[in-house]
């Protein structure tokens, strides 16, 4: 029979190299957290990144459409201006004319 000393040092030997395999176990784990945290951030700012590029490419749209459709009013709004002004300019001496023969009329 081996002597007590042996299984306590088997036992101790056994111990320690638990503990070793539990730190590697431990430090395996810590590192895969790391990179999976590391791998989430810069997968959020991929997102991130994508999303501001498509808020500026709609921003860039609505500007230009908004800007397309005011151009068209502008231009409509002196077209409506322009035919009043040429009707206007068409009536204007009936109208002076039937002023005058108002008030001569009614004058006399």
């Amino acid at each position: 029979m081996p002597p007590k000393n042996d299984y306590v040092q088997r036992l101790l030997q056994a111990e320690e190299n638990r503990n070793q395999i539990i730190a590697e176990a431990r430090a395996r784990k810590q590192q895969k957290l790391k990179q999976a945290k590391a791998d989430a951030e810069s997968a959020v700012k991929a997102f991130k990144s994508e999303k501001d590029a498509d808020l500026k490419k709609y921003q860039t749209t609505l500007a230009s459409s908004s800007e397309g459709e005011k151009a068209g009013i502008i231009n409509d709004t002196e077209a409506q201006i322009t035919e009043i002004n040429r009707i206007s300019s068409e009536r204007l001496p009936s109208v002076v004319d039937q002023v005058v023969n108002m008030v001569c009329t009614a004058s006399a």
